[in-house]
């Protein structure tokens, strides 16, 4: 199928028939779309509807010689920009941002870029992304391109990330947290928030969201958004993943180094949980037994301490009652229990003490 007929087929899309093109990509179907192109065109069309002048995905050649493979060129409100989307399942790392910085440094200085992925980025990516320099890269994941296709405002939405590039430096601001004023908790594990919003006192759950994010890429951004353009207090609680302390320092340092260049250390929190948190289901034997005594065996909540999302995961995916419903029947001893962690007692601190001001 010719690059003609790619743009006579998207041009008669709506912005519903974007939504539909859009859950088949994240589905991996796409009938009709060689591998990637979907996305490319995609993203161009729900720009053009959003009045942005817009050039195709297009190859620069030169001498019988293709150059250059550039997934469209957007103008809007007096901006340029040179688009690059990857419908990959892995995240994206640095180095496709990379090669789009060196496509925009044959351009004019106030070109910049916008990246869409469809899976998100490393946090490598999210973080080195800030220091690359200019023109600045302005980068998309699939929950924001899914959103704005929903709120059919791809353009506007374009143009807040850019703002928020001038006024912040921030390449990444995060467009679905429009309006959020309230601290929040940012967490991997469903579980554990579940398990959070059972814990933390009352006055500090009213004055809060907990939002469960698996994607630890997805955590990093959305921290960022909140800090730099909402300033309000953010606690981020991942999993450390291992119990190496040396890896997990250096983890830790990199994140609180990507967040000290948006605000004092003061108005945020992080915490890494070893080696995940469902370790805080296990951090008693007594607490586990008295939980899971109909889940699990003794030989099996000794082993949960160094994998326990895998045990509980196990232990619950043939079962009719859920680890949520063990969660909500917790009784005061347990609660307790969990409370005196002192990762739970660090962040009832935080918050009780940056929601007083």
């Amino acid at each position: 199928m010719s690059e003609e007929t790619y743009i006579e087929r998207i041009q008669s899309f709506g912005w519903e028939d974007l939504v539909t093109l859009w859950q088949a990509i994240k589905a991996g179907k796409t009938p009709g779309w060689p591998a990637g192109k979907a996305l490319e065109y995609l993203v161009i069309r729900a720009l053009q509807l959003g009045g942005a002048e817009v050039r195709w995905p297009f190859n620069y050649v030169e001498g019988g010689q293709i150059l250059e493979q550039i997934d469209g060129a957007i103008y809007l409100n007096g901006l340029a920009f040179l688009a690059e989307s990857k419908d990959y399942q892995n995240r994206i790392n640095i180095e496709p941002i990379a090669k789009l910085k060196a496509q925009l440094s044959r351009r004019p200085s106030s070109t910049m870029g916008i990246f869409f992925s469809k899976s998100g980025y490393t946090e490598p990516a999210l973080t080195l992304a800030q220091f690359l320099g200019q023109p600045p890269v302005l980068l998309w994941n699939g929950d924001e391109i899914g959103y704005a296709l929903t709120n059919k405002n791809f353009a506007s939405s374009l143009m807040t990330k850019y703002r928020r590039c001038v006024e912040l430096g921030l390449p990444d601001y995060h467009i679905t947290l429009a309006g959020r004023q309230k601290a929040h908790l940012l967490t991997s594990s469903p579980s554990a928030a579940n398990l959070y919003k059972k814990v933390l006192p009352g006055q500090i759950l009213e004055n809060i969201e907990i939002l469960a994010v698996p994607e630890t890429d997805k955590i990093l951004s959305l921290a960022h958004s909140l800090l730099a353009v909402h300033n309000v207090p953010v606690v981020v609680v991942i999993d450390a993943e291992t119990e190496n302390i040396q890896m997990i320092a250096e983890r830790q340092e990199l994140w609180e180094a990507s967040f000290r260049q948006l605000v004092p250390k003061i108005k945020f929190k992080i915490f890494q949980a070893t080696p995940e948190q469902e370790i805080l289901f296990f951090q008693d034997q007594a607490l586990s037994k008295t939980l899971f005594t109909d889940e699990l065996s003794s030989s099996e909540i000794s082993k949960a301490r160094s994998q326990p999302r895998k045990i509980l995961t196990k232990a619950f995916e043939e079962k009719e009652k859920t680890l949520e419903q063990k969660i909500e029947a917790l009784d005061p001893d347990s609660l307790k229990s969990i409370r005196s962690n002192t990762m739970i007692t660090d962040m009832v601190n935080f918050f009780s003490r940056t929601l007083a001001k």
